[in-house]
């Protein structure tokens, strides 16, 4: 993990002024290493993509929420770095998953991460049920639309090494939805109530994609930044680059379907006068 260097005046994270201008290229290639007790889960980030934000955008001690938390990448990392965290699922399974992988980490100086599971539609009640102060930074992936219900390929390949292809068959799970524009609004409502529990100026950074599906290209990623602008102040978008995937020959020799190598990091803070 990058060494952190305090400077003086420095009111947002612990990097050095080098450390600073490097995070803030407008992109950046990550390769996901795979981890056995991670890779059950369909749709995860890899830890050095958290470690990146976190880094940037918080400071030890400080609380960090993901409101999809999935196999616990973000807390896991948020631990590590000496992060307060909080997390909710809505599957058990990998509420499961989350906490042991916590448990394998050690606790200094009594650092606290709670995982949860639950519906994020209700973040502000499953919230005032613990006693936290406000959070300083939020970093999380929501299903990307019913993308992984649509990817025939990718489903064979992971069923056939036995792990999950899709996330569960709870009707409350947004990637459950089929309708573009009802996902786009039930998205935007879990956004609107995560506001109200964030510290002013904090960030907040959403992993995201377009989707490709029925011969078209769906703007998600768009989408989701002009939606959720109507409340968050957008900052910047980072694209992560994969450039290790597998390329297929989707419509050779028919018609153009690109080879999707990449995801976008969509930056917002909180910004009440």
């Amino acid at each position: 993990m990058t060494q952190a260097i305090s400077i003086k005046n420095n009111s947002l994270n612990e990097l050095s002024g080098k450390e600073w201008i490097k995070h803030t290229k407008s992109w950046f290639n990550l390769r996901a290493a795979q981890r056995d007790e991670k890779i059950l889960h369909p749709a995860c980030f890899p830890e050095k993509l958290v470690e990146r934000f976190l880094e940037f955008f918080t400071k030890t001690n400080d609380w960090i929420i993901d409101p999809f938390a999935g196999s616990g990448t973000s807390l896991v990392i948020a631990k590590k770095l000496k992060r307060y965290s909080f997390g909710i699922e809505l599957y058990e399974k990998y509420v499961n998953l989350t906490k042991n992988r916590l448990n394998n980490i050690s606790s200094e100086g009594g650092i606290q991460s709670i995982i949860t599971k639950g519906d994020s539609r209700n973040i502000l009640d499953i919230v005032s049920e613990y006693n936290i102060p406000n959070f300083d930074f939020c970093i999380t992936s929501p299903p990307y639309w019913d993308q992984l219900n649509n990817n025939s390929e990718r489903h064979a390949d992971r069923e056939e090494m036995g792990l999950d292809s899709k996330y569960g068959e709870d009707f409350l799970d947004l990637g459950m939805i089929h309708d573009y524009k009802t996902f786009l609004t039930q998205q935007k409502f879990i956004f609107e109530d995560l506001y109200e529990i964030m510290k002013n100026r904090s960030y907040l950074v959403i992993v995201t994609n377009n989707v490709y599906k029925n011969g078209r290209l769906w703007p998600l990623a768009f989408d989701t930044l002009k939606t959720l602008s109507e409340k968050w102040v957008p900052k910047d978008e980072i694209i992560w680059c994969q450039d290790d995937r597998q390329l297929r020959p989707f419509g050779m020799f028919h018609s153009y379907i690109g080879n999707r190598s990449h995801h976008y990091c969509l930056i917002f803070r909180k910004e009440d006068n």
